[in-house]
């Protein structure tokens, strides 16, 4: 492996370099993806890591941002790429997708694009050409956006290689976690772990935090967790010098995404905490009226741990998610 090409992004052995990958035009100027590229002194696995492929996910790109000033070109073996705010148009208005595209708003369910479709189509598409080409692992972070909050857990796809990965994520991330979509179990389709895996390359999905838990404090210690565990990762590619740490436990998951039936007020159950194992069935949240009265009672769909969870305490829809649980498969010891 000589230089590293990203976009317009170039990094020669032993430097870093930034660029952007091109989409197309809008009406203010160039549409593109900001890239950072560092380009290790050894060959080396290609390692891949975006934020804000939702745009009120602010925590992954403050990962990136540390990762990029921690991460030395002349100690690193292989090549790191990272993309900040992969969703420039969400970001800037601070929304889960881009608002102009009414037809296709959320980047992370239409994998991989289309060259000639609507605008977040093409992102995609321009987005998909660059990393299925050239990464050997991606890893993609998000968080509960601005309706939510997610507990430290990560998605893995369905190459092998994918669960050995985010055990590698540190001695924090004990929680990993196979994915599904719906409480009927109908699986995400067009997700950047979806489209890995059909290629056979290994993706991680990483969670941790929300808007709700945004305060400097929060957001800072959240982002920071995000970028130790991709730097654990690291050295346990052996792409950065040090041992990486490894969780004495993990659990193993299912995930379960539990819906609305009913549109009303959202109130948490007094006796509600994230990661708690509860059994099937146990109140977790209800559904209220604008009397106070229950409309609906949210309850674990199986014996597990609530990972995720609703905020805002409006649900405007029948169908509207609530719940993100897990339902815990084994323990594994190593």
């Amino acid at each position: 492996m000589s230089q590293v090409v990203v976009g317009t992004a170039r990094a020669r052995p032993g430097e870093i370099a930034r660029g952007a990958i091109p989409v197309g035009r809008g009406f203010d100027g160039p549409i593109e993806i900001p890239a950072i590229v560092a380009r290790g002194v050894e060959d080396g696995p290609v390692l891949w890591i975006d934020g804000a492929t939702h745009g009120d996910e602010p925590e992954g790109s403050i990962a990136c941002w540390n990762l990029a000033k921690e991460v030395s070109a002349n100690q690193l073996r292989g090549a790191l790429v990272l993309v900040p705010i992969l969703n420039l148009a969400a970001s800037t208005h601070g929304s889960r997708g881009n608002p102009l595209d009414r037809v296709h708003y959320d980047l992370n369910r239409i994998y991989p694009g289309r060259p000639n479709g609507r605008g977040t189509e093409r992102l995609a598409h321009a987005y998909y050409q660059e990393f299925i080409s050239k990464a050997d692992i991606v890893v993609s972070l998000h968080s509960g956006g601005s309706t939510g909050y997610m507990s430290r857990v990560i998605y893995h796809n369905q190459i092998p290689t994918s669960v050995e990965l985010a055990k590698a994520f540190g001695p924090g991330w004990d929680l990993v976690v196979e994915p599904a979509y719906s409480v009927d179990r109908h699986p995400a389709t067009g997700t950047i772990e979806a489209v890995c895996g059909a290629k056979g390359k290994p993706a991680l999905v990483v969670e941790l935090g929300g808007l709700s838990d945004g305060l400097p404090a929060g957001l800072l210690q959240n982002s920071r967790a995000l970028a130790d565990g991709c730097l654990n990762l690291m050295r346990h590619l052996k792409m950065l010098p040090g041992q990486a740490e490894r969780a004495a436990r993990w659990k193993l998951a299912r995930e379960w995404i539990v819906q609305a039936n009913s549109g009303g007020f959202w109130l948490p159950d007094p006796t509600f905490e994230f990661r708690k194992r509860v059994p099937e069935g146990a109140v977790l949240a209800r559904i209220v009226d604008a009397y106070g009265d229950t409309l609906e009672e949210i309850k674990a769909p199986r014996d597990g741990e609530t990972i995720g969870m609703r905020t805002s305490p409006y649900v405007p829809l029948p169908g509207d998610y609530s719940v993100y649980f897990a339902e815990i498969l084994r323990e594994v010891t190593e």
